[in-house]
């Protein structure tokens, strides 16, 4: 099965990504999240289509974690919902819209998703967060302030140490580089001094030297 990857995300600031794209049979479209781990992520989709589904055949919604085998989400699509997981892990997230099968109704049919995704504290809703809890509209402006602190705060972390994985990655890379060069150098410098002594042996034995 051929895989369409149509965009990568980066959502460090928690902001909701809303886009639209088209699922063909045969085809995988994947879209990349890079979240942070214990984050909660929300996605809502919406096809123009009634009835993407006919008998359960149709558009599955698979949800991939990285370097995890076992699918974190997998469910039928609907031509409206919803789905939502916490992340295990940190890193690249892939929500994926596939057919989960070669069937004659979807074939040569292209169907149009919309789908809003939401991470971390933007999928908080704080007018039922004020009204369960009694908040003013100060408080609630100052309980934004406060997530969006911690946000900040967690994301700042969560750069440092993808930076500080890319350096050791560049450290790394720059440390075998020198020891492969340095192994060349050797190489060249043995084998100049084999052809030396080779040349000396033959001219010893042709008697030109």
């Amino acid at each position: 099965m051929r895989c369409l990857l149509l965009g990568s995300f980066l959502s460090l600031w928690c902001l909701a990504n809303s886009l639209y794209f088209y699922v063909e049979e045969g085809r995988e479209t994947c879209f990349l999240e890079d979240v942070e781990k214990d984050t909660l992520v929300v996605g809502q989709y919406r096809s123009a289509t009634s009835n993407v589904t006919r008998g359960g055949v149709g558009v599955k919604i698979i949800v991939r974690e990285p370097r995890v085998e076992e699918p974190l989400v997998e469910k039928i699509a609907s031509s409206r919902g919803r789905f939502s997981f916490t992340a295990q892990t940190t890193g690249e997230h892939e929500v994926c819209f596939t057919t989960n099968a070669t069937s004659w109704s979807l074939r040569n049919l292209k169907l149009r998703f919309d789908l809003d995704i939401t991470i971390g504290e933007a999928t908080l809703n704080y007018d039922e967060i004020a009204k369960k809890e009694h908040l003013s509209a100060i408080e609630v402006d100052i309980r934004k302030l406060q997530d969006d602190v911690r946000v900040l705060r967690r994301n700042i972390l969560y750069m440092k140490s993808r930076e500080a994985a890319m350096r050791h990655t560049t450290d790394s890379t720059n440390l075998r580089a020198l020891l492969f060069s340095l192994f060349q150098v050797g190489l060249i410098l043995a084998f100049a001094y084999w052809q030396v002594s080779h040349l000396q042996q033959y001219f010893k034995a042709k008697k030109f030297i």
